[in-house]
C-alpha cells in the first residue's frame, strides 16, 4: 500500500516538474532568441484637433524557435536622438516562428515636431529608437500562468533628408 502510494506521489511530482520545466525552458529560449530586428515607419499623419503627429510604425520580429511566442505586452518608449517622445504599447501578441511584422500607432505631441526638424536640417540626419521589452508568460501546461519574463530589446531606424 505505501508503495503504491509512493509511486503515485512520484507520477505527479514528475507531472507537475514536466509542466513546470517545459514551459520554462521554451521561455529561456525565447528571452535568449527572439530578436527585434526592424523598425520602419509606415505612414505619417496629422490630428490638428488633438495636435498630434500620428506615426503608423512596423516592427519586424524574428522568432527563430520552432512554435509560436505568447507575448502579453509590448512596450517601447520612442525617442528621437535622446529626446523622449512617447512610448508605444500592444497587449496580447503572438509571434509565430519565423520572420513576423507588428503594427503600432505611435502618437507625437506637436511641439516636440520643430525641435525634431530643425535637428534634422542642421545635421541631416536623425535617429528614431523604440527601447522596451516584451513580455513573455511562463504558464503551467500552456494554461496556469506561474510568472512573466522581460524580454529587453532596443532597436533604431536611421533618418535621413
Amino acid at each position: 500500500m505505501r508503495s503504491v502510494s509512493r509511486v503515485v506521489l512520484i507520477v505527479i511530482v514528475v507531472l507537475l516538474l514536466i509542466g513546470v520545466i517545459a514551459p520554462l525552458a521554451q521561455t529561456y529560449v525565447a528571452y535568449r532568441e527572439l530578436v527585434v530586428e526592424e523598425l520602419m515607419i509606415r505612414r505619417i499623419g496629422i490630428d490638428v484637433m488633438a495636435k498630434e503627429i500620428i506615426l503608423e510604425l512596423i516592427v519586424r520580429m524574428r522568432n527563430p524557435t520552432s512554435y509560436s511566442i505568447e507575448a502579453d505586452v509590448f512596450y517601447a518608449d520612442m525617442y528621437f536622438d535622446e529626446e523622449y517622445l512617447g512610448y508605444i504599447e500592444r497587449a496580447s501578441i503572438i509571434i509565430p516562428p519565423g520572420v513576423s511584422e507588428v503594427s503600432f500607432h505611435a502618437k507625437i505631441e506637436m511641439i516636440k515636431i520643430p525641435r525634431m526638424v530643425l535637428r534634422m536640417i542642421s545635421e541631416g540626419q536623425g535617429r528614431l529608437r523604440l527601447k522596451g521589452y516584451v513580455m513573455v508568460p511562463v504558464k503551467l501546461y500552456g494554461m496556469i500562468r506561474l510568472f512573466s519574463i522581460q524580454v529587453p530589446f532596443e532597436v533604431e531606424k536611421e533618418l535621413s533628408r
